[in-house]
């Protein structure tokens, strides 16, 4: 792999890419450049194809705690082992190669804002799109014209049908709870969710919101943005 006028890109995106890991993934040694003016730092991804409590405490225990530890991490912990379970077992409903089934988690961390952020990535079929597979019956009666409907008010429901049917069946709480629940209550957080062509946001010191794009994202990409304890 080869860089193309790596000294002419922006600062901001070289560190980035470069803390991130992924310079070191295209084996392109030399490129990373950490810009000095920013108090955010990244976290090199991971990467699997199972849930993975070891990924999750890494990223918490050696690359977030030195520096703006989150607050109850057992939560976070829960929700991102959900998110992770989830592309398990929905994300990749057909067959293939399962190396290429995978989820990529990381984070980051403002020094000035105490504020953490862990996102979770996938390139699977996107919630809208399994969604009619996994609660068929629930999505008929609560939105009849769901094929119709926004991608972004899908995901909503989502939430929703996921949580009565975790009730029904006894069995976590899934993303209300678990995925999203780490948010709430939380002062200045925010939970946002990416599939397909709509986002999904909750922040603590606001409404809901949803928005719809152009481009779809060919997968589904979860964060977290926690202020953390003073």
């Amino acid at each position: 792999f080869r860089t193309v006028d790596i000294q002419r890109w922006d600062v901001r995106v070289r560190s980035l890419l470069g803390q991130m890991g992924f310079f070191d993934l295209l084996g392109a040694a030399g490129a990373e450049q950490d810009d000095p003016a920013s108090t955010t730092k990244y976290v090199k991804f991971r990467s699997g194809t199972h849930v993975s409590g070891k990924a999750i405490e890494e990223i918490r225990r050696l690359d977030l705690d030195p520096h703006a530890p989150p607050p109850e991490h057992h939560m976070l912990y829960g929700a991102v082992t959900e998110a992770m379970t989830n592309v398990v077992q929905h994300a990749y409903p057909n067959g293939g190669d399962r190396r290429l089934k995978r989820w990529w988690l990381s984070a980051a961390f403002d020094t000035a804002k105490r504020e953490v952020v862990v996102i979770i990535y996938d390139q699977g079929k996107t919630i809208p799109r399994t969604l009619p597979r996994r609660f068929s019956d629930g999505l008929k009666v609560a939105m009849p014209d769901w094929r119709s409907r926004p991608h972004a008010e899908i995901i909503r429901l989502a939430h929703d049908l996921h949580r009565s049917a975790s009730a029904e069946m006894n069995r976590g709480y899934g993303l209300h709870r678990d995925i999203r629940g780490y948010v709430e209550g939380r002062p200045d957080s925010a939970y946002h969710v990416f599939s397909g062509r709509g986002l999904y946001s909750v922040r603590t010191n606001g409404r809901d919101a949803l928005k719809t794009f152009e481009q779809d994202l060919k997968g589904t990409l979860i964060e977290w943005r926690i202020k953390c304890d003073e």
